[in-house]
């Protein structure tokens, strides 16, 4: 059994939270404005806030991508060392 690592789970949720906001923020630029016919926009904190959970859950998602690649790499790395002997 693997033990779990709590800082992952950390990421995944923060990761979760940063896609909520930018698809909340997608659905308040896009489809509600077509729904209600009013015009909405960024403020500049909005903007700001916007680019920053996007890097973040770039960051997050290149992170958890290397992990899956050194994961795998690791995985049939053992798989060729066990088939050798």
């Amino acid at each position: 059994m693997k033990k779990i690592k709590w800082i992952n789970v950390l990421k995944l949720i923060t990761f979760m939270a940063c896609i909520c906001v930018i698809l909340h923020d997608i659905y308040i630029l896009t489809i509600k404005m077509v729904i209600t016919g009013n015009l909405y926009g960024f403020t500049w904190f909005g903007f700001i806030t916007f680019l920053l959970v996007c890097g973040v859950a770039t960051l997050i998602y290149a992170d958890f991508e290397e992990q899956t690649k050194s994961t795998i790499s690791a995985t049939d790395q053992s798989i060729r060392n066990s088939t050798r002997k």
